[in-house]
């Protein structure tokens, strides 16, 4: 119990920091609560990737908030499913070409898939129509996008 209230304490402290614009004070709390044990509950993984996904956009690393929602994809439920695919594609979208190639060697899943599409709208040797069909095969063999 007492795990539990320290743990929503730390939680709701960080959404308060990032809400108020100051991460270090909410990237703090959020990192001591994920080292209780309440954080393994899939609840509580949730809101603290949610919160830290917040954070990281309020500081514009938008390589963390990229892994951060991926991470989410997978954990969300399907009514919040496209509301973490919004914010993780806009995510991508503030990414530079050198942070795309930098993730590009991570292992989480469905991140490949995102970024090849991001690689393909960013690509400004192909026209419209190249571009649609670039997207068609890409959607082809990520059907799970």
């Amino acid at each position: 119990m007492k795990y539990a209230v320290q743990g929503s304490g730390l939680l709701l402290y960080g959404r308060v920091m990032a809400s108020l614009n100051t991460p270090i004070p909410a990237l703090a709390a959020l990192g001591e609560a994920s080292r209780l044990p309440i954080a393994d509950q899939p609840k509580n993984q949730i809101a603290l990737l949610e919160t830290r996904a917040l954070v990281m956009a309020s500081l514009d690393n938008w390589p963390n908030v990229v892994r951060d929602r991926v991470r989410l994809s997978t954990m969300v439920p399907p009514e919040k499913q496209e509301e973490n695919q919004t914010e993780l594609w806009s995510a991508i979208q503030n990414l530079t070409d050198n942070e795309i190639g930098y993730l590009e060697s991570s292992d989480l899943p469905l991140l490949s898939g995102w970024l090849q599409i991001s690689r393909i709208l960013r690509n400004q040797n192909l026209t419209v129509d190249q571009q649609l069909q670039a997207f068609s095969l890409w959607r082809g063999r990520n059907s799970s996008h």
